[in-house]
């Protein structure tokens, strides 16, 4: 388990890198060592998954930066004096916002959900310069950025999922 938390801990530090690295490979892998045969024969269908793309990153962000603005009010709303005493004193606390508040990983919470949504912004910006440029572009050019988006957005959601459920398994935090 040791190996899995040092492979999460660096990818949740670099994970627009480590994100990039993963479409390229899975481009490589697909031009040398194809794994399934796809025939292109409708470039309107590829506009289309284009255009549903951009709303989908578009959305997603709204929704990531919601969460971040909520866990950041709620942060200023607790009073960290009293969970930095409590946390020399070596007190329990009384719920799990209080936890998270006053541990050494309130930050990388709130910069995995910043990286998710900065991720998601520039997922939005490359897709639409690639919609204004569509009709110059070959369906296959569109199938790639399509297909780099949807794996780019998917590792964002599943990131800050699974950070978001770790949150919430910590509201079974006991006195």
């Amino acid at each position: 388990m040791k190996l899995f938390d040092k492979i999460a801990d660096k990818y949740l530090s670099y994970p627009i890198f480590i994100d990039l690295i993963i479409v390229v490979s899975v481009w490589l892998i697909s031009k040398y060592c194809p794994i399934f045969i796809i025939q292109l024969e409708n470039k309107e269908n590829q506009i289309n998954l284009l255009s549903n793309l951009i709303g989908t990153n578009v959305s997603l962000a709204g929704f990531i930066l919601a969460a971040l603005t909520i866990i950041v009010t709620f942060k200023s709303s607790v009073d960290s004096k009293i969970n930095i005493e409590k946390a020399k004193n070596n007190q329990v606390y009384d719920n799990a916002l209080e936890l998270i508040f006053a541990s050494k990983h309130y930050n990388s919470i709130v910069k995995v959900f910043k990286n998710a949504l900065m991720e998601l912004i520039l997922c939005f910006i490359v897709l639409f310069f690639f919609w204004l440029s569509v009709e110059s572009l070959s369906i296959w050019t569109i199938y790639r950025v399509n297909l780099s988006c949807i794996l780019i957005t998917s590792f964002t959601i599943i990131r800050s999922m699974v950070v978001l459920f770790l949150i919430l398994k910590l509201g079974n935090h006991k006195k």
